[in-house]
């Protein structure tokens, strides 16, 4: 092993020489002039100023000048297509040089190393070790980062005997598979008198069968292949909120080939076994492949030879055992987004500025802006008891509610079919499935049906204060038992509200649509040009969110306990802009305006619908009825006994009329308002009602004089008499 990995070669700059620097004591870091080794600062460097066909930088850059740290990075020089690096002390000395110089490019910025002390060196150590691993390089190339890593920045450093054994403890667990051959092992099914069965992954063979019973003439071995490729590794990840819900990261190697493999990532062992059944070849044994994988599994998990992950297979922000901030992108859903660029994201930013001016910066606009930017973390709110509320966009058709809520999605990457669900058909199990794909914001549009949906009603109350909303089993999973988790935090958009359930007006966040908010046709074709433009680099903005939150957790975590989720949404976007040094937009404000969701009386609505075709029919068939000295009692008596009383009304007596459930169809259909719980529920609201089977078919008996009493206040209308 090198004693030594990156000689302290002097090389002699463009325009300076510098001399050797000495290393570092580890009492602390250094300061030059304001610029804090490992402080996160940031300077700009050109890359033409440096020469040229120097070879390419090691995993740990040391400076190409006298060999020491590398903390800042120049662009990949466009000719040499290579990066150069600095340390700060040789940066310092040549920039002494340009200083005259009048016509200096434009440069990015790049961010320093960081110096790491106490638990911080081995989180960086096993970091590095696995990053090396994952790229598959070898155990000796792994080791020299880490002992460059020990001289240069860990503070203090570990002795000789220390890194040796925390780089092997490390080094074997991020392997994931033992050091001894995998086909050593045998996965005994059953064993006794008769003799004994084995599953083995051999590395000559395979997955095979390995079968020895006794004899007169001494033991009888018996080998069944069943697939010509055995199990590299093994990866079991468990979510840390549900202790049944394991997957697996696997890679099966050729034996002949062993350059040919089939990965499988966070899929169930059954999830695996079925593919390789149905579309790979070298499969010997159908009827045993899921088995003998189950076996071979379960004994190297009963050894404790594989290495086992922790965490929640969906793509968002969770938080680890030890509270830290983890981002996951899963399977289930995958995202664009770029990785973090200040210069993008400020011009991001730009971008979003001109779209909250098309919105005239109003609360009801910035109330999707702040629940879009607070929505990643809403799931980790709710794990500690907080309630994550959902926004309802509602009110006037074509004023963009739904069109800003897609862009909200561009943002952090997603596709439109992920962020925007047209909810007009949707079914509590689809929407289970899309609240447990990822934490960020999805939109429900048009949910006018959906809310009025008992089921989904349920499941959307649940999902703001629950973290798991439903169990379902999976037949293609061997018939588990799946649990659902409402990691996404919903927004909801519609024209026409309806008459909501109990309990979910207070789970909501009004965001009100009205005429004002429409906009001339040459504004939203140019609005929506811009948009169109800029979708792509739109995303800036979610990876600078994500850099932030991943890099200031201490300082970001403290929001999540403020009462009013807006206001949380509101303060990460004013930090956003700190976190990139750019100067707070005025209209990054407090939402002031209160917005009221209009939800009629259902018994409002019940009866204001069969007063107007009761109305419409004595108008078109017996308009006389109205100037009767009758009481309203007799003149619907009068109305059933010559046929035009409504479709919907099937008797009408001295005591009761019945009303078939037809007419919440009807009222749906002209009123916009579906009645929750239809007829059996208003049986409970109005007086001396009953629900029950009336001539074959169900009605709602309503006591006639009751009818009268909420008919009679009501205003007939012009030209006709009050009763």
């Amino acid at each position: 092993m090198p004693d030594q990995v990156h000689p302290r070669v002097v090389r002699s700059s463009p325009t300076v020489d510098v001399p050797k620097m000495p290393r570092r004591a580890d009492t602390g870091p250094e300061k030059e002039d304001g610029l804090m080794i490992g402080d996160g600062s940031e300077v700009e460097i050109n890359p033409n100023y440096y020469k040229k066909g120097l070879p390419i930088p090691s995993n740990r850059h040391p400076c190409r000048i006298c060999g020491r740290p590398a903390n800042y990075r120049t662009p990949f020089d466009p000719v040499t297509l290579k990066a150069e690096w600095l340390c700060p002390e040789c940066y310092k000395e040549i920039a002494k040089q340009l200083d005259d110089l009048d016509d200096k490019p434009d440069e990015p910025k790049v961010k320093v190393i960081t110096e790491y002390a106490g638990e911080d060196r081995i989180t960086h150590m096993e970091k590095t070790i696995s990053t090396g691993v994952r790229r598959g390089r070898d155990r000796e190339s792994i080791y020299s980062e880490v002992l460059y890593d020990n001289e240069w920045m860990y503070n203090p450093r570990f002795t000789p005997m220390e890194l040796q054994e925390q780089f092997d403890k490390l080094h074997t667990a991020a392997l994931g598979t033992p050091e001894i051959q995998i086909g050593d092992i045998e996965a005994v099914i059953s064993e006794g008198s008769g003799g004994k069965k084995s599953y083995q992954n051999h590395p000559e063979h395979g997955i095979i069968l390995y079968t020895v019973r006794g004899s007169a003439n001494g033991p009888i071995e018996n080998v069944e292949y069943i697939f010509s490729y055995r199990i590299r590794s093994i990866e079991r990840i468990e979510n840390p909120a549900d202790n049944i819900d394991v997957c697996y990261n696997i890679v099966f190697e050729n034996v002949k080939k062993p350059s040919q493999r089939l990965r499988y990532d966070e899929l169930t062992i059954s999830q695996i076994a079925s593919d390789i059944i149905s579309s790979k070849s070298g499969v010997k044994n159908k009827q045993r492949l899921h088995e003998a994988i189950s076996a071979i599994i379960n004994e190297y998990e009963a050894r404790e030879l594989i290495k086992v992950s922790s965490r929640i297979p969906a793509t968002g922000f969770f938080e680890d055992g030890n509270g830290a901030l983890q981002f996951h992108e899963g399977k289930k859903l995958k995202l664009s987004l770029p990785k973090h660029n200040p210069k993008m994201a400020a011009h991001a930013l730009e971008v979003l500025n001109d779209i909250m001016a098309f919105h005239s910066y109003s609360d009801r606009a910035l109330t999707i802006l702040y629940q879009m930017a607070y929505s990643p973390l809403g799931f980790i709110r709710k794990t500690y008891g907080k309630e994550n509320k959902m926004v309802i966009a509602h009110g006037e058709p074509h004023t963009g509610k739904t069109y800003l809520c897609r862009i909200c999605g561009y943002f952090w990457g997603l596709s439109e079919t992920d962020s925007v669900i047209a909810a007009g058909k949707l079914t509590a199990p689809q929407l289970a499935e899309h609240l447990n794909k990822t934490t960020f914001m999805i939109t429900l549009d048009e949910a006018r049906n959906t809310i009025g949906d008992p089921n989904i009603v349920e499941m959307l109350k649940s999902s703001t204060t629950n973290t798991r909303i439903k169990d379902r089993i999976r037949p293609e999973q061997g018939y588990r038992m799946q649990s659902l988790y409402a990691y996404a935090t919903v927004t909801l958009t519609t024209n026409f509200m309806v008459q909501l359930h109990a309990g979910m007006q207070d789970r909501l966040i009004s965001s009100e649509w009205l005429t004002d908010a429409k906009r001339a046709p040459e504004e939203v074709e140019r609005y929506e040009e811009v948009v169109n433009q800029n979708k792509e680099d739109l995303s800036y903005i979610g990876a600078a969110l994500k850099a932030m939150f991943l890099e200031r957790w201490e300082t970001i975590k403290p929001l999540l306990f403020k009462p009013d989720q807006i206001d949380i949404g509101m303060e990460i976007m004013r930090r956003l802009y700190q976190y990139l040094d750019l100067p707070v937009p005025e209209w990054i404000r407090k939402v002031t305006e209160s917005y009221e969701i209009d939800s009629p009386d259902p018994l409002d609505v019940f009866f204001g619908y069969m007063r107007q075709t009761y109305l419409e029919n004595i108008r078109l068939y017996d308009k006389g009825l109205l100037t009767m000295d009758l009481s309203w009692e007799s003149r619907l008596i009068q109305m059933h006994r010559t046929g035009i009383s409504p479709a919907h009304t099937i008797s009408i007596t001295e005591k009761y009329i019945a009303v078939v459930p037809s007419i919440i169809q009807d009222i749906s259909r002209e009123r916009g308002y579906d009645l929750p719980g239809g007829l059996k529920n208003l049986q409970y609201k109005i007086p001396g009602a009953k629900y029950q089977v009336y001539r074959r078919t169900k009605a709602l008996m309503i006591p006639t004089a009751t009818f009268v009493d909420y008919m009679a206040p009501l205003v007939l209308g012009e030209g006709d008499i009050q009763p």
